[in-house]
């Protein structure tokens, strides 16, 4: 039976609402959806080419470059098709062809802002930082984005880092051309390539370590391992670079990934001395240094009676994660955040605490190995760092919430060490508001370095903290008291009424959100989005609210930055108790207090929209007088 108009426009708008929620990791139940959609009409370009986004996510390639072929025989200027495609070929290593599509997707559609953002950032993934530069300063010409400007800067220190490199703008091209013919598994054409470059630019590294790869590609191990002194001898200022690019290998072809490669897992102790203070993690070989053991016993009862109307009253207990610091000379961070030795092994304890795939990594828990696609077909960048290093990104650092609860609380741990003046390590581009974060907690810019997510980094020397909260259930003890510096030292005398909206984010839709905040508003409740703020502005808003309503989600993250005990009011879905969890573990540790109601899920459509991602309904009936209960709250706290 033909589904009615307005059945088919509701069905395609929860399509297009699961594709959002999962755009980023990419997701079966997405996939799904957009088969659903194609179902209805196969020749649409704009399921099909989501189609193939998500088959790239999931890292079915060569489905996903037939599903985007068909999209642009029908449509050649499709542009989204073509930016995918781009996407597609920058994870192959297919440089000149990614090239050609981006330059055409911006000829046809370079006026929208999306576009600008889309081909800057993919020509940011393939090193070509002058072009990114220039595309995401149009971009933001075109209007204010929180995000973009992370992009931007990013952009902008790559291209500094170019040129401290002895790099110039064609200089990337000629790398990209060597590059691809040893992707193509023809080194002895790359090998020229790599020569003529280092002997234009002897200082500029990736040229020797491409022309290493070339080498060992073609088993010529001698030659390969002779190339330091080679390097130092051309360009002596180098020498630091050279000790540290040629001093590990890290593959089957030197500094390149190889599917065959297998990387072991040892433990801590196996792995490293022990520290008897801060200052050993800079001498000497791998060691690591103890904060605390952790296991200390914590309950907390943060729940607040809403007499009568609000929901269970919950405690939360657990015992505190160890706070340690690792030192790795010649350390090799890997992707979103794997770290391997300089024998190239990985140590248990720092393996981030994520699915393996969320970092294109494969363990079966006493190896692990890499997808090199993920990597370039192994031709991902490589850059060289001779300075000491601070680890602060991961797997999970793209979120503002996770990245809020795992990654500044790292700077407490070393400067607990005595390391103040430690580089510190984010990913390229960094969460949007991380900088401003760093800087307000005394973090210069000189100090920051940039790891590209889909390369490696080697380190003459990385400090790797463990995971604040290696579970969402288990923090360290006193991890967040770093954000105390960033709540004023005054509660303001104005003290707002905070709804915090989720109106612009796609998955958990609270569908009636348009009602749910009308009320608010009319209870004096000033409804806001943070992630459209600027980190200044939301300082601002969050210096000392009265009270902080909303469905559940990442902003309550910013009551870190709060003085004066706001109490909240977390609306949620009768489908996520752990969430609940999270939240009563995240106000017992910054002392505050709050009260919450369920609201009913959604049933899953055909998509399987299920689980954490569903939509769901606020409890109008019960609203009113929980509104009431918490108002009475705040005005006594």
């Amino acid at each position: 039976m033909t589904a009615s108009l307005p059945d088919e426009k509701a069905r395609r708008a929860a399509w297009r609402a699961i594709l959002a929620a999962h755009d980023k990791a990419g997701s079966p139940i997405a996939l799904a959806a957009a088969d659903e959609a194609l179902a209805l009409d196969p020749d649409d370009l704009e399921f099909l080419a989501a189609k193939g986004r998500q088959l790239i996510l999931l890292r079915r390639f060569a489905e996903a470059e037939a599903c985007l072929d068909q999209a642009l025989r029908r449509a050649p200027d499709h542009v989204t098709g073509r930016l995918h495609q781009a996407q597609l070929y920058v994870i192959q290593g297919r440089y000149e062809e990614a090239q050609g599509l981006i330059e055409g997707a911006v000829a046809v559609d370079g006026g929208r802002q999306l576009t600008l953002v889309r081909a800057g950032r993919l020509l940011q993934a393939m090193g070509r930082h002058l072009e990114a530069s220039r595309l995401l300063g149009q971009a933001m010409a075109s209007g204010p984005e929180p995000s973009l400007r992370a992009h931007h800067e990013a952009a902008l220190a790559g291209l500094a880092e170019d040129a401290e490199a002895g790099a110039e703008p064609g200089d990337k091209a000629a790398l990209q051309r060597a590059r691809e013919q040893l992707r193509r598994g023809l080194p002895a054409r790359a090998e020229p390539l790599f020569a003529a470059l280092v002997r234009e630019r002897p200082g500029f590294a990736p040229g020797w370590i491409g022309l290493r790869g070339a080498l060992e590609a073609q088993g010529r191990h001698g030659q390969a391992q002779a190339l330091k002194q080679a390097w130092i001898s051309a360009s002596p200022s180098s020498a630091p670079a050279a000790e540290i690019g040629m001093g590990r290998r890290l593959g089957g072809r030197g500094l390149v990934f190889d599917p065959r490669d297998r990387f072991p897992i040892r433990r801590l102790a196996e792995a490293t001395r022990q520290a008897r203070r801060g200052a050993d993690l800079l001498e000497g070989e791998d060691a690591c240094l103890v904060l605390d053991s952790g296991g200390a016993p914590v309950t907390y009862d943060p729940v607040v009676s809403l007499d009568g109307v609000g929901d269970d009253r919950l405690g939360v207990s657990y015992r505190t994660a160890p706070k340690h610091l690792v030192s790795l000379r010649n350390a090799a961070l890997v992707g979103e955040g794997v770290v391997l030795n300089q024998a190239g092994e990985l140590i248990s304890e720092l393996i981030p605490p994520s699915k393996p795939s969320k970092y294109a990594g494969v363990s079966d828990g006493g190896w692990m190995s890499f997808d090199p696609m993920r990597f370039h077909d192994g031709m991902g960048a490589v850059r060289l760092f001779d300075r000491p290093a601070l680890l602060m990104c991961g797997p999970t650092d793209a979120s503002f919430g996770d990245w809020i609860i795992n990654f500044p609380p790292r700077l407490a741990f070393a400067e607990a060490a005595g390391l103040d003046d430690l580089a510190i390590v984010l990913r390229r581009p960094p969460q949007a508001q991380a900088l401003d974060i760093l800087a307000a907690l005394g973090v210069t810019p000189e100090r920051i370095l940039f790891h590209d997510p889909d390369g490696v980094s080697l380190f003459s020397r990385l400090i790797v903290p463990s995971w604040p909260t290696p579970a969402k259930l288990a923090p360290s003890a006193g991890v967040y008291d770093i954000y105390r510096r960033l709540a004023p030292r005054t509660v303001p005398a104005e003290r707002p009424r905070l709804y915090l909206t989720r109106k612009n984010v796609a998955s958990r839709q609270m569908v009636n959100e348009d009602e749910v905040r009308d009320l608010f508003e009319r209870r004096g409740f000033r409804a806001v989005d943070p992630g459209s703020l600027t980190f200044a502005q939301v300082r601002e808003l969050f210096a000392g609210p009265a009270c902080v309503a909303g469905p559940f989600g990442s902003a309550f993250h910013n009551l870190a930055f709060s003085a004066g005990q706001p109490v909240s009011l977390v609306l949620l879905p009768d489908h996520t108790r752990r969430h609940l969890e999270e939240i009563a573990l995240w106000h017992g540790d910054l002392g505050l207090r709050f009260g919450y109601l369920w609201g009913p899920s959604l049933p899953g459509d055909g998509a399987g929209a299920k689980g954490r991602h569903a939509p769901w309904i606020a409890p109008l009936d019960r609203l009113n007088p929980a509104i009431d209960a918490i108002l009475d709250l705040a005005a006594k706290a």
